[in-house]
């Protein structure tokens, strides 16, 4: 047997056992992985916040001085540029946190007044309109609800019942509260580390990998790497494009038809269409929820508004602006919200779309490589400019 087959056979061996171990042992591999994931989550935050933050870096490094080689000049670009970002990036989280937090607020307490009067304005009109519904109706004759007993216990617990709870949680909380913390420091050390020193990482990284691998996987992993890049940065812009296109529409839509709160709801709808396909459903319960305290039938136009807006980005404006970046189909992006969502909540939302059109755009390129090498055409994807060019040669044809 040749030295190469055999370490093959190895390979495969060691991978076999380790797959039966990880089946034998399924509960100790989810906890070791839990645990590993909780160790690591620091370092996975800080990278992911490094390249989202490379993106504005990478321009500000661009126009500052760009044509100067004094040596303060270059040494100083980077700290500087990276210093910029973050002041920009702390300024526009204070901005939506002061036009945000206290319209809400306010909106939840006139909200909280309401719904007493909202409750017994629909138990009366079910009792009017008994002949319709009238086991409903006699339910809704012969119920009480007495709002002001309702408060007053919850204000009770609040205070007194649940003091015994509080209290022994007490040490969990605060340690829950320190791990954060300490979490959240390590994260954005490693994210001014990454960021600082991005390129010394990945020439770090090459070396090991043209020291360690063939030139075949390393040629393979360069352009998974280029890939990956270029996926994830086309989904960072995109959703940022798309979640300004559409909070802007927004919020000419909502000025135009007068409805109440048209700023501070553009601004909310706009944050969560960042979120694909969940964030609009939020931003339209968020919404509804702020305009139902001035006006209920402003709260139903706005739906029916939202709605007609949400078909006129999702088919014209989304596909253009994210999915033709991403070209991933449709019934894909609902699969990696899903998937992406029951694993990981929002943040596996937003890895898992770009995630999965990375996969996809792999996996179709060896397809093609491989029937290539068989000699049978690939099936490429008609895209609209594919299409208008096939209509052209028809019609001269």
């Amino acid at each position: 047997m040749q030295s190469g087959s055999f370490r093959s056979f190895l390979l495969r061996l060691f991978f076999v056992m380790l797959a039966a171990l990880v089946v034998v042992y399924v509960d100790k591999t989810l906890l070791l992985a839990q645990t590993a994931s909780n160790i690591l989550l620091p370092i996975v935050v800080g990278a992911a916040l490094a390249f989202v933050l490379s993106i504005p870096l990478g321009f500000l490094e661009k126009i500052w001085f760009p044509r100067s080689k004094k040596r303060w000049v270059t040494a100083t670009r980077r700290p500087v540029c990276i210093i910029l970002v973050l002041i920009f990036l702390c300024a526009l989280l204070a901005a939506l946190a002061l036009l945000i937090l206290p319209n809400f607020i306010d909106a939840l307490a006139v909200l909280a007044k309401a719904v007493p009067e909202y409750a017994e304005t629909v138990r009366v009109w079910i009792v009017e309109n008994g002949d319709f519904f009238p086991e409903l109706a006699q339910w809704a004759q012969q119920v009480q609800i007495n709002w002001t007993l309702i408060t007053d216990s919850v204000v009770q617990f609040m205070s007194s019942g649940s003091s015994d709870v509080l209290l022994s949680s007490t040490a969990s909380l605060i340690g829950g509260v320190f791990g954060g913390v300490v979490d959240a420091v390590l994260s954005l050390i490693f994210m001014l580390y990454f960021l600082a020193g991005k390129e010394a990482i990945w020439r770090g990284l090459r070396r090991r990998m043209d020291a360690y691998l063939s030139r075949e996987h390393v040629a393979w992993m360069i352009h998974a790497a280029q890939c990956a890049n270029e996926t994830f940065r086309s989904f960072i812009l995109g959703q940022c494009t798309e979640a300004l296109v559409l909070g802007g529409l927004c919020a000419v839509g909502m000025n135009l038809l007068r409805f109440p709160y048209a700023t501070l709801v553009s601004v909310f709808i706009g944050v969560t269409a960042l979120v694909p396909m969940v964030g609009a459903y939020v931003g339209a319960i968020f919404g509804a929820l702020m305009i139902l305290t001035i006006d209920p039938l402003s709260a139903l136009w706005f739906l029916v508004f939202l709605i007609v807006l949400q078909q006129i980005e999702g088919n014209l404006i989304y596909p253009r602006v994210v999915g033709t970046s991403l070209r991933l189909p449709g019934v894909w992006v609902l699969v990696a919200v899903t998937v992406g969502g029951g694993l990981g909540g929002i943040g596996g939302i937003l890895i898992g779309v770009p995630l999965t059109a990375l996969i996809h755009r792999l996996v179709r390129e060896n397809v093609d490589a491989r029937l290539k090498a068989k000699g049978i055409a690939p099936d490429i994807p008609a895209s609209p400019d594919r299409q208008k060019s096939a209509r052209k040669a028809a019609k001269k044809k």
